[in-house]
């Protein structure tokens, strides 16, 4: 992995923290507003959770890249087999939200 790589891909990372950190601040603050609402939402409120669980999602994306940088920094790959797994996930792959409508859909 060249250097370029390396940024580029830390840049990626990056740049899925803020947007999952802007979508969980979003959905915060939905949150309070619907909690403060007479009466309370209950449906509301549980859809909301089940979004902001979605969104914690991107904790395993973010880190299997990091562990892709790791690896390749270090040089380790644990056999030529496993080597399609230090991948992680594709940077321009199907988004959440995509892949939501697809479960939705069968």
């Amino acid at each position: 992995m060249t250097r370029s790589d390396f940024l580029a891909e830390i840049a990626a990372v990056r740049s899925t923290l803020e947007g999952a950190a802007q979508t969980l601040l979003a959905l915060s603050e939905q949150g309070l507003d619907l909690v403060q609402a007479e009466p309370v939402d209950a449906g509301a409120v549980e859809t909301l959770f089940l979004e902001i669980l979605q969104a914690c999602a991107f904790q395993d994306l973010a880190d299997q890249r990091l562990e892709r940088l790791a690896a390749s920094a270090t040089g380790r790959v644990e056999s030529r087999a496993a080597a399609h797994l230090l991948n992680g996930p594709a940077a321009d792959g199907l988004d959440q939200t995509a892949a939501d409508r697809l479960m939705q859909a069968g």
